[in-house]
């Protein structure tokens, strides 16, 4: 007979703040690999003009250069914000876990154990933002919360388990 996730009957083992921050620090890891990828084209794109700004001997020449290198910059933060959008949600509602996560058997489920949906994780990937917003206090909790719960997983009613 198998126990449930995180132990034996009636027990479960949440994933408390430093594990879950080392497995926010592999996502980070992973995000900044995939937007490198994607930020390379761009940057090879605008490349020209780039090298235009900075081998500049005329003033004007490299403030014209600017409104490009800017909406590059732009774009590349837009591309960023919608790839960790993107990689959350789907990792979160297909696997139960982001890849950090999943490396160091950490899984997102809702209070009643069951997996979290669509809605579910979107929410919480922007409850996830208002815990940022807070100076990081809304991660901190979790340090003190029995059930290892971050301000987004008390928004969500979710909980990090060790599976």
């Amino acid at each position: 007979m198998g126990y449930p996730p995180g132990g034996m009957p009636g027990q479960i083992r949440y994933g408390g703040f430093w594990i879950r921050f080392l497995a926010r620090v592999i996502d980070f890891i992973l995000l900044g690999i995939v937007g490198m990828i994607i930020r390379i084209p761009l940057m090879l794109l605008v490349g020209g003009v780039g090298l235009g700004l900075s081998n500049a001997q005329d003033p004007a020449a490299a403030l014209a250069a600017l409104p490009a290198l800017f909406g590059v910059l732009g774009l590349s933060i837009l591309i960023n914000i919608a790839v960790a959008f993107f990689y959350e949600i789907y990792f979160l509602t297909s696997r139960g876990a982001t890849p950090g996560k999943m490396a160091l058997g950490l899984k997102v489920v809702r209070a009643d154990g069951g997996p979290i949906s669509m809605g579910l994780a979107v929410g919480r990937y922007f409850a996830y933002i208002l815990s940022s917003f807070t100076f990081f206090i809304g991660f901190i909790i979790a340090g003190f919360d029995e059930q290892k719960r971050s301000l987004h997983d008390r928004i969500c009613d979710t909980r990090v388990i060790k599976v």
